[in-house]
């Protein structure tokens, strides 16, 4: 298994601890309260190992019970080629300001490198984040505008969309991403698609 200690925490694959997968869904709704976490659910228990997957901050302390306090999910890319593409980005509200989605962020980064063999990422953010992920990470607008994902996951920004063009389901979870419509460009004004080579972190 792949981790990382931390003070009082640690990164670990969701997969690799499924008792954790309750505690994930509600930082999910805590940050957006529309998602439909079960989809993400599914994913997860579907796919044990390999990608897509997810990485969570998990809070440890003695004699309590374990719980995630960060998420970051890493689903494949069609296009471009060899990238992944990192969704569901967060950190406890009670919990920002102390770097942890710095390290959240780079560890998926090296897990997409070292693990997952692939060589960029590629973020989908509100224009407003631009600046973190430049400042963070060195992230850059990404120039190409055909990006495609599989079981990339709508958490809540659209309650009435699942889906946006280029995105397809994963192989047998067609249902799941066709209960509501596809984004349009007007919703999608707000976004921007910034990218990052991952051949030196």
């Amino acid at each position: 298994m792949t981790c990382i200690q931390t003070v009082m925490s640690e990164i670990s694959c969701l997969h690799s601890r499924p008792d954790l997968i309750a505690s994930c869904s509600s930082l999910l709704l805590s940050v957006w309260p529309y998602t439909k976490t079960e989809r993400l659910q599914l994913l997860e228990n579907e796919n044990c190992t390999g990608f897509p997957c997810s990485l969570v901050l998990i809070d440890q302390k003695e004699n309590q019970p374990d719980f995630v306090i960060g998420h970051i999910r890493l689903a494949p890319c069609i296009e471009p080629p060899e990238s992944v593409y990192l969704e569901a980005f967060c950190i406890d509200p009670s919990r920002t300001g102390r770097g942890l989605g710095s390290k959240l962020l780079k560890h998926a980064e090296e897990y997409a490198v070292s693990v997952l063999g692939l060589k960029q990422a590629i973020v989908w953010c509100e224009t407003s984040l631009m600046g973190y992920y430049s400042k963070q990470s060195s992230y850059q607008k990404h120039l190409e505008v055909d990006i495609q994902t599989v079981g990339g996951n709508i958490l809540g920004e659209w309650p009435e969309a699942t889906t946006w063009p280029g995105n397809v389901p994963p192989t047998g979870w067609e249902c799941e991403f066709e209960e509501g419509r596809v984004a349009t460009e007007d919703d999608l004004k707000d976004f921007i698609v910034m990218s990052k080579y991952l051949g030196k972190n």
